[in-house]
């Protein structure tokens, strides 16, 4: 068996989008990990290693870390996909944690051709400038029935934790921010077509749904506009005092380092 991470690509964001919620989806994707933890933890023991991955190629993968398979669709091809995230021990039980990888199994040869770390995520995206959003599993060649399989594995554990009726509100504010133009990478996730019908089979959206369209340009509150403003504001003021206690420091330095002489 081979082990291939593939590293993120350097694909531009779309300048349509505002730096400021790229970084603020980071939070969100965050407080959505840490409230599948806290949900999840009596729910989600971790998950035995498949027969059709090896002990070392699943020790090379997860540094020998207990992980949770969320999903797991067997095509017709003869191609596995798996939905696994890393298992959280910091709550009684544990839970499902904030990694995720998506991982493909043909033949014996395993591929990563997407995965999220939190720990290295600002790292990645300080490195790169930008990061690379979730594909969707039709993007990756399964069919669309194959991709929605996947969904709803993932959503029916979203219900069991909460109930359908809290899924449903989130979705609607979702694509309410959509709507809008201002939402973040998991509300964009929503539109992915496996996505979708996934929720009109568990009953999250109604049969006859019809995505909304995304405007150019966003269309802000008054109140996100204003939440930007103090949020940008911020980072400057603590950049100004980082420079400032920089040069200090310089000072300070070259004030104690003693004159040589000619």
């Amino acid at each position: 068996m081979t082990l291939n991470l593939k590293r993120r690509s350097r694909q531009v964001i779309s300048t349509k989008r505002r730096s400021s919620w790229r970084t603020l989806s980071w939070l969100v994707l965050c407080m959505l990990a840490a409230l599948r933890v806290a949900f999840g933890a009596a729910y989600f023991p971790p998950s035995p290693r498949p027969e059709e991955i090896s002990e070392e190629v699943w020790q090379e993968l997860f540094e020998g870390k207990p992980v949770v398979i969320v999903a797991h669709v067997a095509t017709g091809k003869g191609v596995s996909w798996y939905n696994i995230h890393d298992w959280d021990k910091s709550l009684k039980g544990g839970g499902i944690g904030p990694d995720e990888y998506y991982v493909r199994v043909e033949h014996g040869e395993v591929t990563v051709p997407w995965f999220m770390n939190l720990e290295r995520a600002e790292l990645i995206a300080h490195s790169y400038g930008i990061h690379k959003r979730k594909p969707s599993w039709t993007s990756l060649g399964l069919t669309l029935p194959e991709a929605t399989e996947m969904e709803k594995q993932d959503i029916e554990q979203g219900i069991q934790l909460s109930s359908l009726e809290e899924v449903r509100q989130r979705v609607r504010e979702a694509y309410s921010k959509l709507a809008r133009g201002v939402g973040d990478d998991v509300d964009y996730e929503c539109m992915f077509p496996e996505v979708i019908e996934a929720y009109k089979q568990l009953g999250v959206l109604p049969r006859n749904f019809v995505p909304p369209k995304i405007p150019d340009k966003p269309q802000f509150t008054k109140e996100e506009r204003e939440a930007v403003r103090k949020a940008l504001a911020l980072r400057k003021q603590q950049w100004e005092e980082e420079q400032k206690a920089k040069e200090e420091h310089k000072r300070m330095r070259n004030a104690a380092t003693p004159a040589q002489g000619p």
